[in-house]
């Protein structure tokens, strides 16, 4: 366990301390699973309440959050976007998650500016992006982003920074499938013990259009240090309202939201479940200039 996931693991622990004593009672090795899953931190993908509600499977999505989760599907915009995305991670405040983002079009293709963070004063995550993408062809786009990643751990502890990239492509075979490819930190070790370590996070999914209403998702992932997880979305359209539900593996999520598209916002609701830590509710909103 290095200092992140030990001092991550005192901070939960104290918080869960202090919540009912039915999660008093939760046993120390879910606390440790917890500490090492769950808690992992800022996602690198999954921000947007319609990726949230699809069980993540969003790699192949073209819209305004996808300068944080695909950067190759920033290649379809054409307008000024702002936005922002709100997560209340298990009801717990410590562990929210908030995004906002800027996205402006440009000649060949769209550049983005983000900013994530995690946690709370304790201890908390914070992540500065540049992301930009665009198309090489009718079929396939492809994007990029430099990311300025931080935490900061109380003064026990101190603060670590680190500067790394990811960047993914997304190709329409045809009419009704899409897929696309994502790596985060790829290939980028440190050479010194006490340097803050990034997991690589490797991902591969499609996209099938089942019907002219109803869209499936699939996306597969490997993570460095978290192994593989599984994820599948199903999103039907009925004017301009969305419904979606979802599911991802490792631990077992089921996911579930709505949408609304207008003409100069788009606002999205969802939840995930979790057996033993209930409800995760994310919302986010976007404006079209």
């Amino acid at each position: 366990m290095n200092t992140r996931d030990f001092f991550q693991f005192e901070v939960y622990t104290k918080n869960l301390l202090k919540m009912s004593p039915i999660k008093k009672n939760i046993p120390l090795f879910i606390l440790l699973f917890i500490s090492h899953t769950l808690f992992a931190g800022l996602p690198n993908s999954g921000f947007g309440g319609r990726s949230s509600a699809l069980g993540n499977a969003c790699i192949t999505h073209s819209d305004f959050w996808s300068q944080f989760n695909n950067q190759a599907g920033l290649a379809n915009n054409n307008k000024t976007k702002v936005g922002s995305y709100y997560e209340n991670r298990f009801m717990t405040k410590a562990l929210s998650v908030k995004a906002m983002g800027i996205l402006v079009p440009v000649k060949k293709g769209s550049f983005g500016l983000n900013l994530t963070h995690f946690g709370e004063s304790n201890y908390y995550e914070m992540n500065i992006g540049l992301a930009y993408g665009r198309k090489l062809s009718e079929s396939l786009s492809v994007g990029l982003q430099f990311d300025y990643f931080s935490i900061h751990q109380g003064q026990d502890y101190g603060s670590k920074d680190k500067i790394t990239f990811e960047g993914g492509f997304i190709y329409q075979v045809d009419e009704k499938i899409k897929i696309g490819g994502h790596l985060y930190n790829p290939l980028i070790k440190s050479k010194n013990d006490q340097d803050l370590e990034l997991p690589e996070i490797y991902r591969l999914g499609m996209e099938y259009k089942i019907s002219k209403d109803l869209n499936g998702f699939f996306e597969a992932r490997n993570q460095s240090d978290y192994g593989s997880s599984l994820h599948f979305g199903l999103e039907y359209l009925f004017n301009c309202f969305s419904f979606r539900a979802g599911y991802a593996s490792k631990p077992d999520i089921f996911t579930f939201g709505v949408g609304i598209e207008q003409k100069h916002f788009q606002l999205d609701f969802s939840s995930s479940l979790h057996s033993v830590l209930g409800y995760s509710p994310q919302v986010s909103i976007v404006y079209i200039f």
